[in-house]
């Protein structure tokens, strides 16, 4: 009867201590995982994916080649951070829990001990019919060590039990900081790109949504921004401008027919020359020139012709002035024709009366 009863107890001690392992070995390191992570103590999913989204491995090695979201055991389930576990812990009293819980299986532990004692006091007294008073007192403190020692592993089992719940809890809440972890984890990367890709755009231009983008004021021409003005004098010459909307020319400057380009107006073909002053016209249609004539008393009538010089002539330009020259010597070589038929004329009239006589 008394090693049945030892061996009840000790199978039960035993029984605990392997579940009380059992606790340790799940809140304990993570085994190695497949991988390049295999030979630095497996991935560490609570530290979520590096910047480049490989995975860090449990000794903190961050070289790994292998994609933390790739990764089963990581993706499947999101891990809080080793702060945020321990807040949890200790926010649903865990550690006080374990704590007396390892107390109570100390307890046990010493209960047993004084057991063993009285059982091997027991078994000093010989089997008879009879039970000695000694004996009976051994057997009542056997019993009463007994009942001690199942009462604490009962509250033991329940603390256990409460620890079970508690720790479903606590994954449930640190699933969700680790998702919050991995989104946030997510940001900063996109960030870390969006940095790499900002410094990448050219100047006046800014990264936003996937791309660079010109600053008010300017637009793009290739892979740089331009300002308006700038881009309507590629397209129109540099006698041109221009706004958000449209492209204007310069003062001074129009389109051409083609709407190609800005350039000066062209002057109209078969321009007349200006008009010349009325007093300057007055001056050129009257020849300074002076016609005497001699009285008729048998001798011929002599012409004598004095050619005058312009004396208030002035020219708008050159070119004009050089015309107008060669007019007048055209109008002067004219008359001077003209005043040699007339004299030629009147010559041969009285030459001829004269020989009537």
């Amino acid at each position: 009867m008394k090693e049945k009863i030892k061996k009840i107890v000790l199978g039960a001690i035993a029984v605990f201590i392997i579940g009380g392992f059992g606790f340790l070995f799940q809140y304990g390191i993570a085994n190695a995982t497949s991988g390049t992570c295999s030979w630095h103590g497996g991935i560490n999913c609570a530290a979520g994916a590096d910047w480049d989204g490989s995975a860090i491995c449990n000794d903190g090695w961050k070289d790994s080649s292998e994609g933390f979201f790739s990764t089963a055991e990581c993706t499947d389930n999101f891990h809080c951070s080793s702060s945020q576990l321990e807040s949890l812990q200790q926010k649903y009293g865990v550690p006080a829990t374990w704590a007396e819980i390892q107390s109570k299986m100390q307890e046990v532990s010493s209960l047993n001990s004084q057991l063993d004692v009285i059982i091997a006091k027991l078994n000093i007294f010989p089997i008879t019919g009879r039970i000695s008073a000694e004996e009976r007192q051994l057997m009542i403190e056997h019993d009463s060590l007994i009942r001690q020692i199942n009462t604490l592993l009962f509250n033991v089992s329940q603390q256990r039990s409460l620890l079970s719940d508690m720790n479903s809890v606590i994954d449930s809440e640190c699933w969700a900081f680790g998702y919050d972890n991995e989104q946030q984890r997510m940001l900063d990367r996109i960030k870390i790109m969006e940095g790499l890709q900002a410094q990448s755009c050219s100047a006046n231009s800014y990264y936003s949504n996937g791309q660079c983008t010109c600053n008010e004021g300017y637009v793009a021409n290739g892979s740089v921004c331009i300002t308006y003005s700038q881009s309507c004098q590629l397209k129109y010459g540099q006698n041109s401008y221009g706004d958000k909307q449209l492209c204007y020319c310069s003062a001074g400057y129009e389109f051409n027919a083609a709407k190609t380009a800005c350039v000066k107006p062209e002057a109209p073909k078969n321009q007349e020359a200006p008009p010349i002053k009325a007093e300057q016209q007055q001056q050129e249609e009257q020849p300074n020139q002076q016609i005497q004539q001699i009285q008729p008393e048998g001798k011929e009538e002599v012409v004598e012709l004095k050619q005058g010089k312009s004396e208030e002539v002035k020219a708008e330009n050159k070119n004009q002035e050089n015309k107008s020259e060669q007019q007048k010597k055209g109008i002067l070589a004219s008359i001077s024709r003209f005043s040699a038929n007339v004299y030629n004329a009147f010559k041969n009239i009285f030459s001829r009366i004269l020989r009537w006589f």
